[in-house]
């Protein structure tokens, strides 16, 4: 499924494009891309011109853009949170590169999740000064919003495990999207679900809500 759409510092729209489904985008000057799972992509703010950005990944489910510009996602059966390098081939479920090998990954850790949902870089002032530069994602399998801590290899971004920032008992709980709001405060989405999508729980099952299909939740978190 397509998602993430993110205003990038050029002025295109960036987005994602999720596991397991193959669209075709044209655009209105006729440029088009056919996409087959996971993917990312672009186009003009007035739809006149649309490219593929990246190849691969398995579900890429939220990005967000650095200071600098730098694109990353939030990936699910891959690793958590990729930096796109634009024409870049990435690692992930039944993908294959173009023959000079996938693109660098970022990380190695996988979060102990089969599910990965939202990315954040801190670059606000409303945290201490040692989130700067930090990194966020929403684990829904877990139920947690992890950290990664962020150096640098020349100008390349290593991601290192760092504590969670949020951690919940409540096993409903399902981080989906994290934002930084105009205060600067985080701002986690919680889809607040007892079962989430994934194929290995069939739709009938009495533990799934049918009551509440559009249940869910939203959390501001200051420093």
């Amino acid at each position: 499924m397509v998602n993430a759409f993110r205003r990038g510092f050029d002025g295109w729209i960036y987005a994602d494009h999720g596991f397991n489904n193959i669209s075709q985008i044209t655009a209105s000057d006729g440029s088009s891309i056919t996409l087959s799972s996971g993917n990312t992509f672009r186009f003009r703010t007035d739809g006149s011109h649309v490219e593929q950005f990246t190849w691969g990944q398995t579900n890429p489910f939220g990005s967000c853009f650095d200071p600098l510009g730098n694109f990353y996602t939030s990936d699910s059966h891959s690793k958590p949170i990729y930096q796109l390098l634009r024409g870049g081939y990435y690692e992930g479920i039944n993908k294959s590169d173009d023959g000079l090998g996938f693109a660098p990954a970022m990380m190695k850790h996988s979060h102990g999740s089969t599910a990965i949902a939202g990315v954040l870089f801190y670059d606000a002032d409303q945290f201490p000064a040692e989130w700067h530069g930090q990194m966020l994602n929403g684990n829904p399998v877990t139920g947690r919003v992890n950290h990664d801590a962020i150096s640098y290899a020349g100008s390349t971004p290593i991601a290192t495990e760092a504590p969670d920032l949020v951690r919940s008992d409540d096993p409903w709980f399902r981080p989906v999207d994290i934002q930084i709001g105009p205060d600067g405060a985080v701002y986690v989405a919680d889809f607040y679900n007892r079962i989430i999508g994934h194929y290995e729980v069939p739709l009938d099952h009495p533990r799934r809500d049918h009551q509440r299909p559009q249940a869910g939740a939203r959390y501001v978190f200051d420093a």
